[in-house]
């Protein structure tokens, strides 16, 4: 309350009481409109757009694309063991960063 006051004051400096309930009223007015579009769009977007995208991706569910029975189809075998590709990432990751340090050491300061 103390802020908004202290607020109110500096712009009266500058404005008269006239001009600046003018101004808020006509920013409270644009805040409302604002307030008022976005709530219809929001409002079309759930009547309309979301039901049709649902539509949509049930249709797609039941097309040919995922009436898969043999599920095999997608089976991937993994050759590589994970504790072998983790520590190969650890080691790559320390050989470059002892790299950067060889190579900020050449350069020298500056």
């Amino acid at each position: 309350l103390v802020w908004s006051q202290f607020c109110f004051f500096v712009v009266s400096l500058f404005f008269s009481k006239r001009q600046v309930y003018t101004m808020a009223e006509t920013h409270e007015r644009k805040l409302q409109e604002f307030k008022d579009e976005f709530n219809q769009e929001a409002e079309r977007l759930l009547r309309e757009c979301f039901p049709k995208k649902i539509v949509e991706l049930n249709d797609l569910l039941r097309s040919e694309m995922f009436q898969v029975e043999d599920l095999s189809v997608f089976h991937q075998t993994h050759t590589a063991p994970l504790d072998q590709t983790l520590d190969d990432m650890k080691a790559a990751v320390e050989t470059a960063s002892k790299k950067r340090k060889l190579e900020r050491e050449c350069d020298g300061p500056g």
